[in-house]
């Protein structure tokens, strides 16, 4: 309701429904884990970007930093 409430918001039942039928789950697994391979992704994403790095060769790195970092 409290989001409903903002002037400007849906108010319609189809846009009620369908922001209060659904879960949630975290975007990330909780771990202590978590930031490292975050950073990990975050260096291959780079890669692949840039054109540094063809998209195997740095999904392949990555996984090999999961394992030994």
């Amino acid at each position: 309701d409290t989001y409903f409430s903002v002037e400007g918001a849906p108010t319609d039942e189809l846009s009620k429904f369908a922001w209060s039928t659904h879960v949630v789950y975290p975007e990330n697994p909780t771990s202590s884990k978590t930031a490292a391979i975050q950073g990990i992704l975050g260096d291959m994403h780079t890669a692949i970007m840039s054109g540094s790095t063809s998209v195997d060769d740095a999904i392949s790195q990555a996984e090999d930093r999961v394992k030994n970092e």
